[in-house]
């Protein structure tokens, strides 16, 4: 298997991803420069690849900022971790973790806390106070008479999550600020956020006193966005991404919102519901949220985008008077310009020519696209010491519903082979999977043979890579003698006698099924052996070919295979003395 895998690799140094078209980005954060203060930048991250990092005006990438109210979201996500660890519920009422409480105020839950439904007053004076603890802080703003009734009514506001965080502390026994660096800036690598942006570690501003960058806001919106994990940490549950992303106002009235003021931009904005530290901004037809994101009042505004696999910060210090026009219009342009993950397009093509053609059962197939699955590479795993696995950290590609054995994948390409069960189909269908969410298809047809030879360069045509029979690599300063042998590698050609399995690294020889023609110079050449590789995976095949003594030497001599139906069509060469 080692000479495949160096062939494979070979063939990805090549590829880079490309980008979408974000060009009318460009125009819109320009234009947006005179209404703000010093600049903005934006950051856009699809499946993993920064497709978009620009910054204008007097303003760096990653310049640290007050986020304020997006502080909310990385609150929600500290105080989630601890419920994971099973030291908090959401439905644990206020009066287990903090003292003096009356009865209606005792019943208020951690749920309704993170939700803006538990009818404390929205600020207090004591949030940015830096002469006393949190714990003070709460006694203070629990004094104050609730507003309406806990779980009656949306009031936006920041005292509730100053509640939630000292529930959080006394549940886990850990100042916040520890509670912080241990859910989130650690396990997300954070290097610019501060908890004590606003007031002070003792008694930080939970809901808005962050200050962070792009960079660093990124990192978490990408756990949000793969479900918890972070890279191959896991910081939240699944469950708790979907609680959080959730609508949990109960479908109360909204009493207050801080979109009411932008209705003549969307009258949609001032509806929109709340999860837990994050708005909802659009929803499917029966409820699930397709985007949210926590804005502050500065202007400083992440967001997810679900079904695009994007995640997005829009970086600015200035107001959200002043960038609301220009994020919903970046909105617009970007939905325009990156399609949902499950309409991008996909192309199937040989891995070896990589030409777009009918391809035989068992043929090694590239497929490219933008975005098509996320950009950290992997490669080929054994599931058995003769099985390829057909899964890659939830990554699976469908032909016809069967899964295909994995061998590389990234951003923009994954290498897989069309399995042995298509045989006798004219058309299958293609679809790439990430851990069960239908993504990219295609439909390509199937032929007896879809004959390719790999060559050295991994450009699909070329230098053949190729092993003369004394063992040393075919090159123009190591020609094959005319008469001898040459063991060239090839992918299309179709099924073997005995049969081999999908996946399967076998362990003896078996020829193909279909009969295999190879040229050399226009010369017809005698095949010795035409099947599978042993030690390889199961379709990349192996041709032992007799170089005909009467061919024309050179250092790029033609060669071309048939199998079947299917005729090679690149121009790929060896060196014969």
């Amino acid at each position: 298997m080692r000479l495949f895998i160096g062939l494979m690799f070979a063939s990805l140094l090549g590829s880079q991803p490309a980008n979408f078209n974000l060009g009318q980005l460009d125009t819109i954060l320009e234009e947006s420069v005179s209404s703000v203060n010093r600049g903005v930048s934006l950051t856009l991250v699809v499946d993993g690849q920064t497709v978009y990092r620009k910054s204008f005006g007097l303003y760096e990438t990653d310049r640290v900022v007050r986020i304020a109210s997006a502080s909310k979201w990385l609150a929600a996500a500290t105080i989630l971790a601890v419920v994971d660890e099973g030291k908090l519920t959401l439905n644990d009422r206020a009066d287990r973790y903090v003292r003096q409480l009356d009865a209606e105020k005792g019943a208020i839950t951690l749920r309704q806390l993170l939700s803006h439904t538990s009818g404390l007053v929205p600020d207090a004076s004591c949030l940015f106070s830096t002469s006393m603890s949190l714990a003070a802080c709460v006694d203070e703003i629990t004094a104050e008479p609730l507003l309406f009734a806990p779980g009656t009514r949306f009031y936006y506001g920041n005292t509730s999550l100053q509640v939630a965080a000292r529930m959080a502390e006394v549940a886990a026994g850990k100042p916040w600020a520890t509670l912080f660096q241990e859910k989130l800036a650690t396990p997300l690598e954070f290097r610019c956020t501060r908890v004590d942006g606003v007031g002070s570690l003792a008694n930080p501003a939970v809901a808005n006193g962050v200050v962070s960058c792009a960079s660093d806001y990124s990192n978490f919106l990408a756990m949000i966005a793969g479900a918890g994990l972070y890279k191959t940490r896991r910081v939240l549950t699944a469950g708790s991404i979907k609680e959080m992303t959730r609508d949990q106002t109960g479908g109360v009235p909204i009493q207050q919102t801080l979109y009411r003021p932008f209705a003549s931009l969307d009258p949609n904005l001032p509806l929109m519901r709340y999860g837990l530290g994050v708005w909802r901004e659009q929803t499917d037809a029966v409820g699930n949220a397709l985007e949210v994101s926590s804005q502050g009042a500065f202007g400083f505004s992440p967001w997810v985008d679900f079904p695009r696999h994007l995640t997005g910060v829009l970086s600015v210090e200035s107001s959200q008077d002043a960038i609301m026009g220009t994020y919903l219009e970046l909105k617009r342009a970007i939905r325009a310009a990156i399609p949902v993950w499950s309409q991008r397009p996909v192309l199937p093509t040989n891995a070896a020519s990589y030409t777009f053609e009918a391809l035989a059962p068992g043929s090694i197939i590239a497929l490219f696209g933008n975005a098509i699955t996320r950009a950290e590479p992997k490669t080929l795993r054994l599931t058995s010491p003769t099985q390829v696995a057909r899964e890659l950290d939830g990554l699976r590609v469908l032909f016809d519903g069967v899964p295909a054995p994995l061998i590389y994948s990234d951003w923009s390409q994954i290498s897989t082979v069309v399995p042995y069960e298509m045989e006798g189909r004219t058309t299958v269908t293609v679809q790439v999977e990430q851990n069960g969410e239908p993504g990219p298809r295609s439909v390509i047809g199937i032929a007896d043979g879809s004959p390719a030879l790999f060559t050295v360069g991994a450009a699909g045509r070329g230098q053949a890579a190729a092993v003369n029979e004394d063992g040393t690599y075919n090159t123009a300063a190591s020609a094959v003698p005319r008469g001898s042998i040459i063991i060239l590698f090839a992918t299309g050609l179709g099924v073997t006698t005995p049969r081999v399995a999908t996946g399967e690294v076998p362990t003896a020889a078996a020829q193909t099924a279909t009969p295999v023609r190879v040229s050399i110079g226009g010369l017809d050449s005698q095949v010795l052996y035409a099947g599978v590789s042993p030690g390889s995976i199961a379709g990349l095949y192996q041709l032992n070919v007799r170089v005909p003594p009467q061919v024309s030497p050179g250092s790029a001599v033609p060669v071309s295979v048939q199998a079947g139906t299917g005729r090679s069509t690149a121009v790929v060469t060896i060196a014969v003395r």
